[in-house]
């Protein structure tokens, strides 16, 4: 990803752009509601063909996505209703966004891992801490050496500093990744004019998580606010992963996840220290974690 600030809003997202409030907290709570934008969205975007823009116009997709938006959300409530109205019967899979709407999106799909910290080489500190924490995350057991090898296609790892300057922290990562650069499919609006947020879960680790050997799972809601979060060593992923299953998605699992005892692991990680020092203070104060079981197998 580039540090393109053509994706983001000049002078950060506008204040006449209202964030949904209501009491819903998932997605499929409020999925009938954005009919009428996506209506709107499907009747008044100009393709980048008919704009003379071809596929090599940067600007061209972002700055109509904030556009459109905005203009969404000064539109009188009647003028919202006559959308909603005429998208209602329809289903929302003939109504969602065409390839040319979701072009150049820069932001990371559900499931993937964000660093919020800057750990590029003017910061070795962080930078080694890091190259620790992925090294941990893997098994190396030549079953499944990686936790989100099943989701190749699906799961990428992404630094936020290679987004924008600007780091966010977890609260406001979910806004600043899909909000702050409008990306269509994870942000909607609603016959109200609000923003929604449909983003599922997200592996975020912060400055904290960084120094402590912690990765954060979060499950975003509608609002764009964390409602899960759960604290996962690097070297339980597997099992985490494993728990999610193929949805990857800790809604309706989070009692199953919280049951999880390693999750609850209160032994102190310096991720200063050498990798095989971490890994051996782990193995000495907890007997039953699972870098002690056989890596025989994926499910081991």
């Amino acid at each position: 990803m580039s540090s393109d600030t053509v994706h983001f809003w000049p002078g950060g997202v506008p204040a006449d752009l209202p964030v949904y409030q209501g009491q819903e907290q998932w997605f499929h709570e409020v999925e009938e509601e954005i009919k009428g934008w996506l209506l709107f969205v499907k009747e008044n975007w100009t393709t980048s063909q008919a704009a003379g823009t071809g596929e090599g116009g940067i600007e061209y997709a972002p700055s109509q996505r904030r556009k459109l938006m905005l203009q969404w959300a000064s539109y009188s409530q009647s003028v919202r209703e006559e959308y909603h109205n005429r998208a209602l019967p329809q289903e929302i899979t003939d109504l969602w966004y065409s390839g040319d709407v979701t072009h150049q999106l820069k932001c990371c799909p559900n499931g993937a891992i964000l660093c919020l910290s800057s750990v590029g080489t003017d910061n070795p500190a962080n930078r080694a801490r890091w190259i620790k924490l992925l090294i941990l995350m893997n098994r190396f057991d030549l079953a499944w050496e990686n936790p989100f090898a099943m989701h190749e296609s699906d799961h990428q790892i992404f630094c936020a500093e290679s987004i924008s300057p600007n780091l966010p922290d977890i609260a406001s990562a979910s806004r600043w990744l899909y909000l702050e650069n409008p990306a269509f499919g994870f942000v909607h609006m609603t016959r109200s004019g609000e923003v929604v947020f449909d983003i599922g879960d997200l592996f975020v680790i912060d400055q904290h998580d960084l120094q402590n050997g912690f990765v954060s799972l979060v499950k975003y809601g509608v609002n764009g606010e964390p409602v899960h979060q759960l604290k996962v060593r690097p070297w339980n992923m597997p099992a985490v992963m494993r728990e999610l299953g193929m949805r990857c998605t800790i809604d309706g699992q989070i009692d199953s996840l919280r049951s999880m005892q390693f999750l609850a692991s209160k032994v102190e990680i310096d991720m200063d220290a050498p990798i095989l020092e971490i890994l051996q203070k782990e193995k000495d104060a907890r007997p039953n974690s699972p870098i002690h079981k056989s890596r025989s197998c994926p499910r081991c």
